[in-house]
């Protein structure tokens, strides 16, 4: 079943190049097209990531797909809201930088865990009694 994890670290290499590169353009004020091309990255990334997750947690929950469907776009959302809310005050705070790089850290984080579970997923199923 892990079998659908195994390629997400193509998407998560996009994203977190895109991520930590993002802020420091910006810092720098490099053109507008170098920025284009990082915004690029992060959306491949993302849309990469994403759809393996989703391909993922459907295998996992068969005859739950739209309940953990929308179970993932909350938890994205509500994310996407945090993010929001304390990204204005971490850029006046420490810089576009530094802020990029440590919502890349976070990302980083994840992408670790995710990759974690595409090699170990099947004993971890056992060891905690969850059968898909």
């Amino acid at each position: 079943m892990e079998i659908r994890l195994q390629t997400t670290w193509i998407g998560g290499i996009l994203f977190l190049v895109g991520v930590y590169t993002m802020g420091w353009f910006i810092q720098a004020r490099l053109c507008l097209v170098a920025i284009i091309i990082v915004q690029f990255l992060i959306g491949m990334g993302t849309s990469f990531q994403f759809n393996q997750m989703s391909s993922y947690f459907i295998d996992l929950f068969p005859t739950s797909a739209a309940s953990i469907t929308s179970v993932q776009n909350f938890v994205r959302g509500v994310w996407a809201g945090v993010c929001i809310e304390i990204l204005p005050t971490m850029i006046n705070n420490i810089g576009w930088g530094p802020t990029f790089t440590t919502f890349g850290s976070f990302a980083l984080l994840g992408s670790i865990l995710v990759h974690v579970v595409a090699i170990k997923g099947d004993c971890l199923r056992r060891q905690f009694n969850f059968s898909a």
